[in-house]
């Protein structure tokens, strides 16, 4: 099987408001076996070099602070956007893991589904807002429109329905 060798086949990061593909060397040592689709999208933390690895992220902005988070699905325009350090998390929808800074295992669908989540990990959020103002609570599900919507802390917590435990925070 031939593999594909591209090499510095991608545009460099410009003011442009037009999307592009970043396309690089599998086997150059800063591609880091990524694939990233999107307008800034994965860019990282200015003056600190990208260690991540086995990233895929399509949509403007999504995981732009990525420094060394590895292993991350990022669908959806500003996914994962504050992400710097958390690894193996699924973000798929609007802003999406949004502040997600060093959280992991974490799986949200949904728009603005565990929005404010920075640490927290083991968690998963599927529908719109929901766990929205998780922080640092882990091991929850929640499932459903806006299911979880005020738990910061909690952890260990089920939740399944129309706003279910919607009042719950710690």
């Amino acid at each position: 099987m031939t593999k594909l060798d591209i090499t510095y086949c991608y545009p460099e990061v410009s003011d442009s408001e037009e999307p592009y593909i970043k396309f690089k060397n599998l086997r150059h040592p800063l591609i880091n076996q990524s694939v990233v689709i999107g307008n800034t999208a994965m860019v990282g933390t200015p003056g600190v070099s990208s260690t991540g690895v086995r990233n895929s992220v399509l949509g403007n902005n999504s995981m732009y602070l990525n420094t060394s988070g590895a292993d991350n699905v990022a669908i959806g325009y500003q996914s994962l956007y504050s992400n710097s350090a958390g690894s193996s998390n699924v973000a798929n929808g609007y802003q999406s893991l949004y502040s997600n800074t060093t959280g992991g295992n974490n799986v949200a669908s949904g728009y603005e589904s565990l929005y404010s989540n920075t640490t927290g990990g083991d968690n998963a959020a599927y529908g719109y807002r929901t766990l929205f103002v998780n922080t640092t609570g882990f091991g929850n599900v929640a499932n459903g429109y806006q299911s979880m919507m005020g738990n910061t802390t909690g952890f260990l917590n089920t939740a399944t329905g129309y706003r279910s435990l919607f009042l719950n925070t710690t």
